[in-house]
């Protein structure tokens, strides 16, 4: 996406000094094997969440961009109550915006389906917690980090089908992709996600893992921008 963009924004035609590196994402963090329990309790019990609902948790800034709106939008067309939806992020940057957003939650009935929470500095306890992410964003971005730390955990990641996140899932396989702005996709992939069969589900986990640790980890950043330094200093 970001080569794309520089060749065809400043009109670049020496593809061969263009080198793409994948921004990394540190497997020893974002690893299932080395979470803290206690850590995932705590926040189970102090959030008050329900056993006996599947978590699906919308990470990043509370912003219109971030397209809460398309969501509760989405969870207005599902007609069930085995799920409970986390929107996490900076709610204090934004105020108009988390109550409008609250406001909207009210007006549909949602309350005992969303909460909204602000960050906290261990995401990875709380993407261990949650069954599966969401990246909605309306804008393309250059490097959805969300979508890739989640991955890392064995998360399954629906998002919208722009930017990078259209390089770092593969569809089907390792997470969905849906078309920008459509809560109509958004609404159905939630529920194929909701009702999938656990082994499907763990198998479509392991292959997100796999995908992060082949192409998005910080060693293979790391060692790709060391290649480069030293065929440029050679």
């Amino acid at each position: 996406f970001i080569s794309q963009h520089i060749v065809q924004n400043y009109k670049f035609e020496e593809l061969e000094k263009l080198t793409m590196i994948h921004r990394g994402i540190d497997l020893e963090l974002f690893n299932r094997q080395r979470i803290r329990i206690d850590k995932v309790h705590e926040y189970i019990s102090n959030w008050y969440l329900p056993a006996d609902k599947k978590i699906i948790l919308l990470p990043g800034r509370i912003t219109s961009w971030k397209r809460h709106n398309l969501l509760i939008k989405a969870l207005c067309l599902i007609d069930r109550n085995d799920y409970l939806v986390i929107m996490l992020g900076d709610s204090k940057s934004h105020p108009k915006y988390v109550a409008s957003l609250n406001k909207k939650i009210s007006d549909n009935n949602l309350q005992e389906k969303i909460q909204i929470h602000d960050n906290v500095r261990d995401i990875e306890n709380i993407y261990h917690l949650s069954d599966f992410i969401l990246s909605t964003s309306s804008r393309p971005e250059p490097f959805g980090r969300v979508i890739s730390e989640a991955a890392a955990m064995g998360k399954i990641v629906i998002a919208t089908n722009h930017g990078g996140a259209a390089e770092q899932i593969k569809d089907k396989k390792t997470g969905f992709l849906i078309t920008p702005d459509s809560a109509q996709e958004l609404a159905e992939k939630i529920e194929l996600v909701l009702d999938m069969k656990k082994k499907q589900k763990q198998e479509m986990e392991e292959n997100a893992i796999t995908r992060v640790e082949k192409y998005f980890s910080l060693e293979k950043m790391q060692k790709a921008t060391i290649k480069l330094y030293k065929e440029l200093l050679s």
